[in-house]
């Protein structure tokens, strides 16, 4: 039902449905398919969330909590070392998603993004059976690093696979598919989360869950195609063919050679490393760059992903219950299916001043009710609910 509801999101209009179910639906189910890595973030999101405030999970590694209760405790009640440990603790996965980014831009240019998604969800599935069956901290440190380096190469390199094996008219729709995970993730860690709270083991419950994400990657992805702009300037001009004509759905060889003509003329021809480097540092070159690293590191600095992670903790603290974390997740999840249906209708930059403006008015709302209300007592739950 999802698969058939994703298509009936990205479905022009400008062809009957029973038509473009036939001639999309090899391009949709891999693009579908290949976003399963958004889970791998989203899921971390949601999991680590509530796992790091588990008693289970504290007592595991001897951390300090205030109450000793089958329940959440807030972080602000912890001994200034068990602080530290639970913010290296979220924070060493995504140090482990640096190297990750840093060679996936050589990875996938030798091996192809086909190959890269399945290195990439192998290590992320070693990491996350590392840190399920952790006993001591350095177990868990590493476990998390090492999901972090496979997170860092599939994360990069999902968008970059789906953009180039989606249909140009269909293709902003497919990559948001990956958006949808992440925040399809995030929900299903709150929701996870909310189930293995019960039990004292729960935290090894809500890790496991990612051992099966990256395996049904991992395997999943050897029988899907590789991307046919690898394959074209890797000279397979045969395979590409292949794969472009099942992508698009052509019956016809004129409509793949011309997309392959279109692909050829946008791969730039080998040069010496000078001549790269000459065209990087031109402006038009720079300024799109510096454009993308500006929106990366300001969403970042936003305040979006500290409450992401903390939010148990933030809500524990103003006195709201543990499944207020879910009903965040949620809607997340809302959200993101909202611009997956407008975003090649209403345009990228829209969408995103919409959801900055928006971020920006709830985030300084729920900054100034938290600075002026505190949460030294348990805040107010009234507070908490605005």
């Amino acid at each position: 039902r999802y698969v058939w509801y994703m298509h009936w999101l990205y479905c022009t209009g400008d062809k009957p449905l029973e038509k473009s179910i036939g001639k999309m639906f090899y391009a949709w189910s891999c693009a579908v398919f290949a976003a399963i890595g958004g889970l791998t973030f989203g899921y971390d999101i949601g999991a680590i969330n509530g796992v790091k405030d588990m008693i289970g999970f504290r007592q595991t590694f001897n951390l300090s909590y205030a109450d000793g209760n089958n329940s959440t405790s807030c972080e602000v009640d912890l001994e200034a070392s068990s602080t530290l440990v639970l913010g290296l603790i979220v924070s060493v996965l995504s140090i482990g998603a640096i190297p990750g980014v840093l060679l996936v831009g050589v990875l996938m240019d030798i091996a192809g993004r086909k190959t890269s998604i399945i290195i990439g969800a192998v290590a992320y599935t070693v990491g996350s059976v590392l840190q399920t069956g952790a006993i001591y901290l350095w177990m868990l440190y590493l476990g998390r690093f090492i999901t972090g380096f496979g997170m860092g190469i599939i994360v990069t390199t999902v968008p970059v696979y789906i953009a180039e094996l989606s249909p140009k008219k269909l293709r902003g729709g497919f990559v948001s598919i990956m958006g949808v995970n992440v925040m399809g993730g995030i929900l299903l860690g709150f929701i996870v989360n909310l189930g293995a709270i019960r039990v004292n083991f729960g935290w090894r419950i809500s890790l496991s869950v990612t051992v099966p994400i990256g395996l049904i990657l991992s395997i999943g992805m050897l029988f899907l195609p590789e991307s046919p702009r690898w394959l074209l300037k890797k000279q397979k001009y045969t395979k590409a063919e292949e794969v472009l004509a099942r992508v698009h759905g052509a019956e016809d060889t004129q409509t793949v050679q011309q997309v392959i003509l279109e692909i050829q003329g946008s791969i730039p021809a080998r040069s010496s490393f000078v001549n790269v480097l000459k065209e990087f540092l031109e402006w038009r070159v720079i300024h799109r760059v510096l454009i993308g690293m500006t929106l990366q590191v300001l969403n970042r600095f936003s305040g979006q992903v500290v409450i992401l992670y903390y939010s148990v903790t933030i809500f524990c603290s103003i006195g709201l219950p543990y499944y207020s974390s879910a009903i965040l997740g949620l809607l997340n999840f809302l959200g993101i299916l909202g611009a997956v249906y407008t975003i090649d209708k209403l345009g990228r930059k829209p969408l995103l001043l919409l959801g900055t403006l928006g971020m920006f008015g709830s985030i300084t709302l729920a900054g100034t009710l938290l600075l002026v209300f505190g949460v030294e007592d348990g805040g107010s739950q009234a507070v908490g609910y605005v």
